[in-house]
């Protein structure tokens, strides 16, 4: 549980504006080691939205 708050620090960080580009979602759970399906759940849990999607899903 420690590392998922520590993560969702790093995120609220990374994001201060409540926005990340698809491209950096990626670098970011890339970086992490986070799967790219979870990163999508972390993201909505914590209330960031995913712009320009390299998939057109958002």
């Amino acid at each position: 549980m420690a590392k998922k708050e520590q993560v969702i620090e790093q995120l609220k960080k990374a994001c201060p504006d409540g926005k990340m580009s698809c491209t950096d979602a990626r670098q970011f759970a890339g970086e992490k080691g986070i799967p790219l399906s979870d990163m999508g759940k972390l993201c909505d849990e914590v209330g960031i939205k995913i712009h320009s999607c390299e998939l057109g899903c958002f």
